[in-house]
C-alpha cells in the first residue's frame, strides 16, 4: 500500500452514534458483518461459528428504520492520513535490520530502499530541528 491509501476516517466520529451492544464488544469481535440488508450499520459476530451477528446501529437517532438523509456515510470525503512520509526512527530501522536475517535475500532490495529513504527523511527532520533551534 502507498502513504496515500491510508484514509483519516476521524470524520466518520461526526456522522455515527456511539452505541453498546451486550455481548458485542468490537475489540472481541472475530467477524464483522456489513450487508445492504442492514444499512444502518453493522454486525459483529464474537465467534466464527455463531450464526447470526450482533446487529450495531450506528445511524443518530431513535429510528428503527435506515434513513439515508440521515446516515449515509458514502457521501463523506476521506482525506488522506498522512500528508507527508513517515519518519521511522534510528532505533527501529535498526530492530528491522536486525530481523534482515529472517527475510527472504530477494526482499532485501526492497527493505534497502526503505533503509535508503527513512535515512534521507531522518537527516531532513534532523536539518529542521537544527534549524528551528537557531531561529530560537
Amino acid at each position: 500500500m502507498r502513504r496515500e491509501d491510508f484514509k483519516d476516517v476521524q470524520i466518520l466520529q461526526d456522522h455515527i452514534t456511539k452505541r453498546q451492544v451486550l455481548g458485542a464488544k468490537f475489540s472481541e469481535g472475530r467477524v464483522f458483518v456489513f450487508s445492504n440488508n442492514y444499512k444502518m450499520g453493522f454486525g459483529i459476530k464474537p465467534a466464527y461459528n455463531t450464526e447470526q451477528p450482533y446487529n450495531i446501529n450506528l445511524q443518530k437517532g431513535s429510528g428503527k428504520m435506515y434513513d439515508q438523509n440521515n446516515f449515509n456515510l458514502s457521501s463523506i470525503t476521506l482525506s488522506e492520513k498522512y500528508t507527508k512520509p513517515l519518519v521511522i526512527s534510528p532505533e527501529e530501522l535498526a530492530d528491522i535490520r536486525a530481523l534482515l536475517s529472517y527475510i527472504p535475500v530477494t526482499q532485501y532490495g526492497y527493505f534497502n530502499i526503505i533503509f535508503s529513504a527513512q535515512e534521507t527523511l531522518n537527516s531532513l527532520s534532523q536539518e529542521e530541528e537544527d534549524e528551528g533551534m537557531r531561529t530560537c
